[in-house]
């Protein structure tokens, strides 16, 4: 009885769902079954089945198993690599499928087979028409990436907040079909409590120690730590504020109970938060279409507790 000749499946696709989200692996079971399908069809024995959840166009996005897929095309532990569609094998282009299926170092290609697109790049003419859908594949993440990033400018623009998760002290509402930031009851308290302890001087393991004794959970849920001069529960869009120049803008916040800003209150006193700068350094969304004040000279930025 003859041998049949082994083939591996490379299967790809990009959310990455939760592990008890029913759809997480509707994608890849439906890729994996139409390459066993075509292996039977054609008198290829399945090796190995490699399964990715990452992007094919970001440089970055790391790919462990399509890394490990070329590894054995390249060694010949397999004859051959199937995958559903040029764009689940890459989206970067060309080069991506150039340098498996024509490789610039002179040693044999590895043959790549594509059963949507049709293509085998053992047949020469295929080989054209795959370069052809790997461009097209990029062209399309290209124009796609574009359009998000410009929509998410004119987003922040707008004074809406674009990131997934809100900064611990507040959080996301839909107002007026805009994605606005608004002060968590809960939270915004142990945020502005924070503000006050640093402002007056304790250091960070201190007011870490009493919210751990009191029961007061960190960001994540679990127990609270220090992370340089400030407990964790600030987050990147608070983080700085209650250095020298926060503790001295802490120590002219009004005692809760008092004074004009109250919990919730924000920059204008209208119960709109101030502007928090954004993780990665970006500007985040100041709510409304209110922008935060310019600082004046000898007076703080309206950020931190004040905003809340």
């Amino acid at each position: 009885m003859a041998v049949k000749p082994l083939i591996d499946l490379y299967l790809r696709k990009s959310k990455n769902l939760r592990e008890d989200d029913h759809r997480r692996e509707q994608s890849t079971d439906t890729q994996e079954a139409s390459g066993r399908r075509w292996a039977d069809r054609n008198g290829y024995t399945v090796r190995h089945v490699w399964v990715d959840l990452a992007s094919g166009y970001k440089a970055d996005a790391k790919r462990p198993d399509f890394d490990k897929a070329l590894a054995a095309l390249r060694n010949r532990d397999t004859s051959a690599l199937w995958c559903y569609m040029v764009d689940r094998f890459s989206r970067q282009g060309a080069r991506a499928v150039l340098d498996v299926i024509d490789p610039a170092d002179g040693t044999e290609p590895g043959r790549l087979i594509f059963e949507y697109d049709n293509l085998d790049s053992a047949n020469e003419r295929d080989k054209r028409w795959i370069l052809n859908r790997a461009m097209d594949a990029k062209e399309y993440s290209d124009q796609l990436s574009a359009r998000t990033r410009d929509t998410k400018r004119q987003q922040r623009e707008d004074g809406q907040w674009v990131t997934a998760q809100a900064p611990y002290g507040y959080r996301v509402e839909i107002i007026d079909r805009r994605r606005q930031l608004v002060p968590d009851p809960g939270s915004a308290e142990i945020v502005q409590e924070i503000f006050h302890r640093v402002g007056a001087g304790e250091s960070a393991r201190r007011i870490s120690k009493d919210l751990n004794e009191r029961g007061v959970p960190g960001p994540s849920g679990g127990r609270v730590a220090a992370r340089g001069d400030q407990p964790d529960h600030l987050a990147p869009c608070l983080r700085g504020v209650a250095g020298d120049q926060g503790r001295a803008a802490a120590r002219r916040l009004p005692e809760r109970g008092g004074g004009a800003r109250q919990p919730g209150r924000g920059a204008g006193g209208r119960g709109r938060p101030a502007a928090c700068p954004g993780r990665g350094g970006r500007q985040g969304p100041s709510v409304g279409r209110r922008r935060t004040p310019e600082p004046q000279e000898g007076v703080s930025p309206p950020h931190g507790p004040a905003a809340l």
